[in-house]
């Protein structure tokens, strides 16, 4: 026998009806997410198509610590140079510093907004964007609602295709409890002119 909890949330019908379209907002956006994931991936396989074959291990004793340290100092710095560039496939083709790498369509309209410079900064780097500015300038030109859960899923995809790709320390994507998010990137000097 079945026993219902009266949930007053639950006798209203349009109540009901948001809970439903909230999950089939957060279900399409999850899925969107997937199949960016797997457009990804099949472009690396189709770019390297022996490198999913590869299953050799190397033995690197104390490389690793020294590479860790070498890319955190990196990271540290910033980078100087970044070049975005949409392709005809919808993907993005980007230069961190020479060292090139291919976004799927929302990591690359993520990193544009994370590395946009309008002169607002307290430090060396780019300013900090608000998690909720970022969501909605991503929502903006994604066509789709980006929630919190989907930010930082895609914060943390972005993070991995940069280590993945291009060999750079997850700390060039960084994020802020109160300030929100941004790119390393070094700050153009804006020219004195008298």
């Amino acid at each position: 026998m079945k026993t219902a909890i009266n949930n007053p949330d639950d006798s209203d019908p349009l109540s009901r009806f948001y809970k439903k379209l909230r999950r089939a907002q957060s279900r399409a956006s999850e899925a969107e997410e997937f199949m960016d994931d797997v457009l990804q991936s099949l472009n690396d396989l189709r770019d390297k198509p022996s490198a999913q074959l590869s299953f050799k291990k190397t033995e690197r004793t104390g490389a690793w610590q020294k590479s860790e340290l070498a890319a955190v100092a990196e990271a540290a710095r910033g980078a100087t140079e970044l070049s975005i560039v949409p392709t005809a496939a919808g993907f993005f083709e980007v230069q961190v510093d020479k060292k090139k790498l291919l976004l799927s369509p929302k990591l690359g309209m993520l990193l544009q907004i994370l590395a946009r410079d309008t002169g607002r900064s307290d430090d060396s780097f780019v300013e900090w964007k608000p998690r909720e500015v970022v969501r909605t300038e991503l929502a903006r030109q994604a066509g789709s609602v980006v929630t919190n859960h989907a930010l930082t899923n895609l914060v943390y995809r972005l993070r991995k295709e940069l280590r993945k790709q291009a060999k750079l320390h997850q700390s060039f994507v960084q994020a802020h409890p109160k300030l929100g998010l941004r790119f390393a990137l070094q700050r153009k000097p804006v020219a004195m002119t008298s």
